[in-house]
């Protein structure tokens, strides 16, 4: 019983500190942003609340999987396969359901592709045309 209750108190303990890392990233990374566009942040739609969910979520994402490495008996590189897949898949679907849509968003909008638009990084890019798109 003591030993499940360690676990628990090390998943509560990696999670929290795993959000805190992304929070600190997540500030961090938006003043170098912020900086680079002189100020001039544009948010709608809810942008900043959906990014600052995903970060919560991604956080976590990534700390609690880490608890597979106190298993003894699986060797280091399944490990990390595991605690990296979940963490990645996390990652990637809370960009996805934040808006983020990756390299290559702008000529998949503007040629017929998927039509959602870049909410947040898209944005945030300086030296903008007015389609959204540099070099189209």
């Amino acid at each position: 019983m003591t030993e499940k209750k360690n676990i628990g108190k090390e998943i509560l303990h990696n999670s929290f500190q795993s959000l805190e890392i992304a929070a600190v990233l997540f500030i961090v990374i938006g003043m170098v942003i912020d900086i680079t566009n002189h100020g001039n942040m544009d948010f709608t739609d809810y942008d900043f609340t959906r990014m600052a969910l995903a970060c919560l979520l991604i956080g976590p994402g990534f700390g609690v999987p880490s608890a597979i490495y106190k298993n003894d008996r699986l060797p280091l590189g399944i490990q990390v396969f595991i605690h990296m897949g979940i963490g990645c898949t996390v990652l990637l679907l809370c960009s996805y359901l934040a808006g983020f849509e990756g390299p290559g968003a702008c000529h998949r909008r503007n040629h017929g592709g998927n039509r959602r638009s870049i909410r947040n990084l898209g944005r945030l890019l300086p030296h903008r045309e007015e389609n959204g798109c540099e070099n189209e």
